[in-house]
């Protein structure tokens, strides 16, 4: 749901063009191809059809998530979408959002960026990992929460739970770096609030002992999540926003309330 719930999310807070002028360029990738469908459909359900798209494919390269493409490449993005006349770009789980900000900067490109937890943006731009360009205009519809603690938002309980066993073994915050040790946590707590509730210590019944979890509330940098919906056992069912914010390098929370999947 990451995905739509990027799109929709997006149309929510505002960020199309409310006169329906906006050009969209998709970053797609062949790792997962499914992405890509995954994303048009909700566009052209709030009004953006394939006339209106222009999708860019940057092949299969797992490293490019982190060392971003070629500067040949984003210079064939760009020259399609400024052919194309696209103003809103929309990252169909491509990921190297940091380094095309930085080189599309320098070639004179600044158009709005939309990113979502797919691409894991936000956790790459949001620490020590990569640094966008200062002028990178996105919006992250997130389940996570990342950028709360740029906005002063206080430490949610589970993530003072997490900061206290780190704590007694010496060992980095939930929050501090790129806020690995808080997943670690996560995973965890997802391990052992799943085999705690489930009927055996089997792998077969984990699903079940989610559902019977109900809502749950991970440490930084994980979100609120709801296990009630039989058969889904992945970490959130929520969604807020942030904006990427260039004079600080981070991500700041637009709105703390979290809405549900679309």
């Amino acid at each position: 749901n990451a995905l739509k719930n990027m799109v929709l999310g997006a149309k929510q807070e505002g960020w199309f063009n409310d006169n329906g002028s906006a050009k969209v360029g998709v970053l797609e990738q062949d790792c997962y191809p499914e992405y890509t469908a995954q994303t048009l459909g909700p566009l052209a359900s709030i009004g953006i059809p394939s006339s209106r798209v222009s999708t860019f494919d940057y092949g299969c390269n797992p490293e490019d998530a982190l060392a971003g493409p070629p500067a040949s490449e984003v210079s064939a993005m760009i020259l399609q979408f400024r052919e194309a006349g696209v103003t809103h770009v929309v990252d169909a789980g491509y990921g190297a959002m940091a380094s095309i900000s930085v080189q599309a900067n320098l070639q004179g490109f600044h158009p709005k960026y939309l990113v979502s937890d797919v691409d894991q943006a936000i956790g790459l731009t949001g620490g020590t990992t990569s640094t966008p360009d200062p002028s990178f205009n996105a919006l992250a519809i997130t389940g996570s929460q990342y950028g709360a603690r740029q906005d002063g938002l206080p430490d949610t309980p589970a993530s003072q739970l997490c900061d206290s066993i780190m704590k007694a073994g010496n060992a980095p915050l939930s929050h501090d770096g790129d806020g690995y040790a808080g997943g670690v946590c996560d995973q965890m707590m997802m391990w052992y609030q799943g085999f705690e509730h489930a009927p055996s210590l089997v792998r077969a019944d984990l699903s079940a002992g989610y559902n019977a979890v109900g809502h749950y509330d991970l440490s930084y940098p994980g979100g609120p999540t709801d296990w009630t919906i039989k058969g889904v056992d992945w970490a959130s069912n929520y969604w807020r926003a942030a904006i990427y914010v260039g004079t600080c390098k981070c991500w700041k929370v637009t709105d703390p309330t979290y809405h549900p999947n679309f």
